[in-house]
C-alpha cells in the first residue's frame, strides 16, 4: 500500500523558514574601524548583565536582592513617567 509522502513533504517544507547561515568571509567595503566596532557590538550584545546573573543565581540574597532592585527601579521609572505626563499635561 503506497502512499504520497510528496505532497505533504512539500507543503511542509514550504512552511518552514529558513535562517541565512552569515558569511564567514570578511567583507571587502568594510573598513577596519567598522569591523572592529561591529566586534565589538557582537560582544556587548552577547554579554550577561549583572542583574541577569541574579535573576538566575542559585544564591537567595542575590535573587532577593534582584527582586528589591527590580521593585524600586519599577517604581522609580513609574513616578518619573507620571512626573513628565503632568508637565506635559500642564504645559501644553
Amino acid at each position: 500500500m503506497a502512499t504520497n509522502n510528496s505532497k505533504s513533504e512539500s507543503s511542509s517544507k514550504s512552511q518552514v523558514l529558513y535562517k541565512q547561515e552569515p558569511s564567514d568571509r570578511p567583507r571587502r567595503n568594510i573598513s577596519p574601524t567598522q569591523r572592529k566596532r561591529r566586534e565589538e557590538a557582537l560582544k556587548r550584545s552577547t554579554k550577561t548583565s549583572t542583574l541577569m546573573k541574579w535573576k538566575m543565581s542559585d544564591s537567595r540574597f542575590k535573587r532577593g536582592l534582584y527582586k528589591i532592585t527590580n521593585g524600586i527601579w519599577v517604581a522609580v521609572v513609574a513616578v518619573g513617567s507620571f512626573i513628565a505626563w503632568l508637565i506635559s499635561f500642564f504645559l501644553f
